[in-house]
């Protein structure tokens, strides 16, 4: 009681030095150095934001990438194949042995093969060739170049050669540009004819009409080509893949399957018949024609279509699941980031909100740190994407001769791209900062004030 009644009246002089050292008192520094554990945990904070600004670099780098490989693999689908053979079913056959060592046995049996396989029930077309487009076939290959003309190149023009049944063409629905298809008179008798395909015109005769014009093959005992005889250009044929979705045009060279047989060959079935009744027919007429000679790689032309995007489709998933994870981790890290900054700053923010701030400036103000961490990790992950970029370019695009590429019809700096993997990450950091930085916002002044 003693001490209710007395009355403390300070000196002239006390009073002074009180009110100097009020005015160079900082708040801010009082309340902070008065939050538990801040100067202990300066360099975890330090370390916390560290890792946070790296898995931010890398949910771009990620994110841009899974961004690039959907496009690209948008762009695979929408590109022309040159053929269309909906439901046709395809099989390969290799002749072995000595009955079939010279040309006309060759060709006796595939006649055979053919007429029997047309007979089945429910089948409109049959077709041969010693390959087919997306089977990556072992082709045969030449040197070529124009009779009466000086060189291309000094070795010649190389160009694959596809031996063909006549009906090819039409089976395939590969669209004839100029001239006319093979027919049942082009035979081994008959002249050498050959058609060509756009890409062959373009390359040997650029703006000439090519009909007519003679090609002569180039002498080399290794390679395996129709004869050193020259060819006629009869027509000339769209563009057809050959190895892949992504491929760069070949110059290709189509010759009668009369005029040049092989022994090795794919056989394609246009039927109107479920698949499976199809092949049990086309294994049976094999086995009567020759049991010594299976048929095998049987699959419908939808199939390998299909399985020609199989590594583009791996590619997106593997990329887009590595993406999906970062930002998982993103996610993660900046929220534990945040709540950790807004626990250890607790009793500041309620002093904060005592005088007077307003919880929206509070929410802004926890924000902040997050926004920091944010632009840096996505600067730095945008910087080590372009560069990235330039180092692996020859490995994620193309090489004509050397390898297919992973990445079709986009730009390794594809601004749009690239903005929207910032937008989103920019998106998922803001939401990941928001939810604990909006308890900093709600904080009781007075349960802050206790918290010691």
């Amino acid at each position: 009681m003693c001490f209710q009644n007395a009355s403390f009246k300070p000196g002239a002089s006390q009073s002074h030095s009180f009110t100097n050292f009020a005015s160079r008192a900082d708040l801010n520094d009082a309340m902070r150095q008065r939050a538990p554990g801040r100067s202990v945990s300066r360099g975890q904070r330090r370390a916390r934001s560290s890792l946070v600004a790296i898995e931010v670099s890398l949910g771009v780098v990620l994110l841009f990438g899974a961004g690039l490989f959907l496009s690209s693999f948008v762009w695979l689908q929408e590109v022309p194949r040159g053929f269309d053979a909906p439901g046709a079913l395809t099989f390969h056959v290799s002749l072995r042995g000595e009955r079939y060592a010279k040309p006309e046995q060759i060709r006796s049996y595939f006649d055979q093969l053919g007429e029997h396989l047309g007979s089945l029930p429910g089948v409109r077309a049959v077709t041969l060739g010693s390959g087919l487009p997306l089977t990556g076939s072992e082709s045969l290959f030449a040197m070529v170049n124009i009779a009466g003309q000086p060189p291309n190149r000094p070795l010649g023009s190389f160009v694959i050669i596809h031996a063909v049944a006549p009906n090819y063409f039409q089976v395939l629905r590969m669209h004839l540009l100029a001239g006319r298809a093979f027919n049942p008179r082009d035979t081994a008798s008959s002249p050498r004819v050959t058609i060509i395909n756009r890409n062959a015109a373009r390359d040997l005769f650029g703006s000439e009409n090519p009909i007519g014009k003679v090609l002569e093959f180039v002498a080399d005992e290794r390679r395996g080509v129709p004869g050193d005889a020259p060819v006629q250009i009869i027509g000339v044929a769209e563009n057809a893949q050959e190895f892949g979705r992504d491929e760069v045009p070949f110059n290709f060279l189509f010759v009668p399957f009369a005029q040049h047989p092989v022994p090795s060959a794919f056989v394609l079935l246009a039927s109107d018949v479920p698949r499976g009744d199809v092949a049990r027919g086309i294994r049976a007429t094999a086995y009567a024609l020759d049991k010594d000679q299976p048929v095998f790689d049987m699959e419908t032309m939808d199939d390998r279509i299909a399985n020609s995007l199989q590594g583009a489709r791996f590619n997106l998933f593997l990329v887009a699941a590595l993406a999906s994870v970062a930002l998982i981790l993103v996610s993660v890290g900046t929220f534990g980031t945040v709540a950790y900054f807004v626990q250890q700053r607790t009793q500041e923010f309620g002093v904060r909100l005592a005088l007077g701030a307003s919880p929206g400036r509070i929410l802004c103000h926890a924000i902040a740190q997050s926004l920091a961490i944010g632009v840096t990790g996505i600067l730095l992950g945008v910087t080590v994407s372009l560069i990235l970029g330039r180092l692996l370019r020859h490995a994620l695009y193309l090489a004509p001769h050397e390898h297919t590429g992973m990445l079709y019809g986009v730009n390794i700096y594809d601004p749009f791209i690239m903005s929207g993997a910032c937008t989103l990450l920019a998106a998922v950091l803001a939401l990941a900062s928001f939810i604990p930085a909006r308890r900093a916002a709600k904080v009781d002044p007075m349960i802050a004030l206790r918290y010691e």
